[in-house]
């Protein structure tokens, strides 16, 4: 059985996509624009459009890049994932 999908997208609030990889997530903020959220499960805001010091459409890497960074330090300061 597949795995779910742990990135979570966020419009003002509305759950609109979940998806498995950063560049992905970084599309559909480009899309969607400022106030998209990307979250790690349902709670962890890791990605915030258009309160980044860069745009997700400007560069999918950079903001796979971002997202993953700070995926990993919740894991370093053993914050709980629910």
């Amino acid at each position: 059985m597949a795995a779910a999908p742990i990135l979570k997208v966020y419009l003002d609030g509305r759950y609109i996509a979940a998806c498995k990889h950063g560049e992905t997530a970084a599309m559909i903020c480009a899309g969607y624009g400022d106030g998209t959220e990307v979250r790690y499960g349902h709670r962890h805001v890791v990605w915030n459009e258009g309160h980044e010091a860069q745009g997700a459409a400007e560069s999918y890497d950079y903001t796979s890049d971002t997202i993953e960074r700070r995926i990993r330090v919740l894991y370093l300061t053993h914050k709980t994932f629910s």
